[in-house]
């Protein structure tokens, strides 16, 4: 029974470690960062396993001293399955 019980052990230690997946080797094929601190931002990148991110921001309400300042921002994913 102790014998049992240790194999049994060994085997769930095993299976859960890391299977060491594709993402692990992914590379970056595209960056894209403009964002020089004024009126707005843009950056995007993708990967080599299927993930590609793109997201633009604007600042709204810029200088106004009686209306707070908020950021409108539009962003798009993808991911492999």
């Amino acid at each position: 029974m102790k014998t049992f019980v240790a194999v049994l052990a060994l085997a769930a230690i095993c299976l859960a470690a890391p299977q060491g997946g594709g993402d692990q080797a992914a590379t970056i094929l595209r960056y894209d960062n403009d964002n020089i601190g004024v009126e707005g931002y843009k950056f995007g990148f993708e990967t080599s396993n299927g993930i590609s991110h793109d997201e633009e921001g604007q600042l709204q309400n810029a200088g106004s001293e009686n209306e707070p300042q908020k950021i409108t921002t539009q962003a798009l994913s993808t991911v492999r399955c």
